[in-house]
């Protein structure tokens, strides 16, 4: 009698979930991978840009720094930034992203 030498590839992945110190997993499904992107999702720099966001964009800042440079705002009925002054409050918040960056150790 002839041993079957051929296993069905079906056979190697049952063996394969069934080795716990092999690194075949199944994370292929959708919930997996939503829990796995949740998961990677630095959550310091989130909180640390949501915040310095609604800090730049709000009326304080736009009346107390945003006046001290030439050509920033609009003072048609209240202050509104002007493209310039967009782009100085969108460079306050990537220096704080780059200094966060910096200071925070993302290696986990």
């Amino acid at each position: 009698m002839a041993t079957n030498t051929f296993t069905s590839i079906d056979d190697i992945i049952e063996e394969e979930k069934l080795n716990s110190n092999s690194k075949f997993c199944d994370k292929d499904d959708f919930p997996s991978m939503v829990a796995q992107l949740i998961h990677n999702i630095p959550w310091k720099f989130v909180f640390i840009i949501f915040i310095t966001s609604i800090i730049v964009f709000s009326d304080v800042f736009i009346e107390n720094i945003l006046t001290n440079f030439s050509n920033t705002l609009e003072t048609s009925v209240s202050p509104h930034p002007t493209n310039k002054g967009t782009i100085i409050q969108i460079t306050f918040i990537c220096i704080v992203y780059v200094i966060c960056y910096l200071l925070i150790d993302n290696k986990k």
